[in-house]
């Protein structure tokens, strides 16, 4: 069986918190944080920092000695574990598996009045009206679920 483990991260953290986090960290990590203004080097601080020791944990090896390498689409892996992390806003997640590619997408909310009502790449929640089965009626709003469609 398949198992997928996943977590949030919350990326306000306490300074220390966020400094020891940051020494977890591979020196191109370091480089693009330094890159950031400090609302987002603070979110990826914490986002990268969390995932090293997720996986450090899961691999058995000190978090700032996890090697990543890179698949084609930049996601990031290590012998045994595949990775997902996404981040949005303050909230990171963090999705880890043996055995296959994983995605995970974590998204900001915003009110109702400023987004589109089914984002480009989301799942249509109703099925069309020609199918079998489908209802006359107007679909529930939103008509779009929250799983995000991976390529």
């Amino acid at each position: 069986m398949d198992e997928v483990h996943v977590w949030l991260v919350r990326s306000p953290l306490p300074a220390l918190v966020l400094a020891r986090l940051a020494g977890l960290l591979d020196e191109r990590e370091r480089a693009r944080a330094g890159a950031l203004d400090p609302v987002r080097r603070r979110r990826f601080v914490a986002a990268h920092g969390a995932a090293r020791l997720l996986v450090g944990a899961r691999v058995g090896v000190a978090p700032q000695l996890v090697r990543w390498t890179f698949g084609p689409h930049g996601k990031p892996e290590v012998d045994g574990v595949r990775v997902s992390l996404s981040h949005s806003g303050d909230l990171a997640a963090v999705a880890l598996t043996p055995a296959r590619a994983v995605g995970v997408d974590v998204q900001r909310h915003t009110p109702a009045s400023t987004r589109s009502p089914c984002p480009r790449g989301t799942f249509r929640r109703t099925r069309p009206a020609t199918s079998p089965g489908a209802s006359s009626g107007p679909p529930p709003s939103p008509p779009c679920g929250r799983a995000r469609r991976r390529a």
